[in-house]
């Protein structure tokens, strides 16, 4: 009788064969989820040792993982990373955009932390110095985590996860644009903004323009999209023929663009527009934003657009079709 009183539950077992784990105190059971006396006890046994100490009861824990899971203990989530890595496939736009992601300063505090001791109020700590690219790669590195196996459970459940809030973007204006092309000496980088702001392409894209992409017959360009491989073709004006008329005859038309890794487009682009002293707002990394840019012959109203469609008739700098 002593012993049972020393102890925070007792076995009680129901009119169905079902064994319960009944505290001493309150009465209130918790079911053990078996009929088998053996398994009911060693289960009794884990609640009274956790409710006693809950250091030993985890050590206990960890020394039954280890005999399903030897790595269990080793693994940390740099580790982790590296095996996202893994699965990407080399000298590909996706693979550097993960090398960078994993590299984020705001993932520090876990990196070297195994991932049984990892809790809910480490990951609101990455999530709270770090930016919407940060929230957004935990999320897959975390849900990778866990359809392998190695996380037992959520380290936060999906309907907890902070919400994704972008800051506000926008294009530049034609006023700022100015100001970066009257403040560019490089005449290769100043058609090379000049002509993002014509025709709306991504840097990475326009980095890779050919001049046997241009069919100067139909007045066109035609390339595929770095990032996801669509074909576009673009129809142009006679404003951006002049720009391309200054590209080289043959091959790349902007040979020390296609250099630059892709992660620099965007901060050079910023540092350029810094110098045109830029009132407040966030920009994007190019010209691709149409709310901003004037309303000029060449460039029809939205409404004007969405009426004509993809016709033949009328030059759209920046029209994919």
């Amino acid at each position: 009788m002593q012993k049972v009183m020393n102890v925070t539950y007792r076995l009680y077992r129901r009119k169905n064969g079902k064994y319960y784990a009944q505290h001493n105190e309150t009465g209130r059971q918790i079911s053990l989820r078996t009929s088998d006396e053996n398994t009911a006890k060693l289960l009794l046994q884990g609640h009274n040792e956790g409710s006693r100490d809950a250091q030993v009861s985890r050590e206990v824990g960890l020394a039954y993982l280890s005999c399903t899971d030897p790595e269990a203990k080793k693994r940390t989530w740099a580790w982790v990373f590296a095996e996202v890595l893994k699965t990407k496939s080399k000298d590909t736009d996706n693979y550097r955009r993960w090398s960078v992601a994993i590299r984020d300063k705001a993932f520090n505090s876990i990196r070297t932390m195994p991932l049984i001791d990892t809790r809910s109020d480490h990951f609101l700590k990455v999530l709270h110095e770090g930016s919407v690219s940060t929230n957004v790669f935990l999320r897959r590195i975390h849900n990778f985590a866990i359809d392998m196996a190695w996380l037992a459970r959520p380290v936060i459940v999906k309907r907890q996860w902070p919400k994704v809030k972008h800051r506000k973007k926008r294009a530049v204006t034609w006023e700022e644009q100015k100001l970066i092309m009257s403040g560019e000496k490089n005449t290769e980088r100043r058609d090379f903004y000049e002509l993002l702001w014509h025709t709306g392409a991504s840097q990475g894209d326009l980095a890779i323009l050919r001049a046997d992409m241009i069919d100067w017959r139909q007045s066109t360009i035609h390339f595929f999209r770095r990032k996801t491989g669509t074909p576009v073709c673009q129809r142009f004006a006679e404003e951006v023929a002049v720009i391309l008329r200054r590209r080289p005859a043959d091959g790349l038309l902007f040979p020390s663009q296609d250099r630059r890794p892709a992660a620099n487009f965007k901060p050079n682009f910023v540092r350029r527009h810094h110098r045109g002293q830029r009132p407040g707002g966030v920009l994007i990394d190019c010209s691709r934003g149409r709310s901003s840019r004037p309303r000029e012959p060449s460039r029809p109203a939205c409404g004007i657009r969405r009426q004509c469609g993809r016709s033949q008739n009328i030059a759209w700098p920046w029209r994919e079709f």
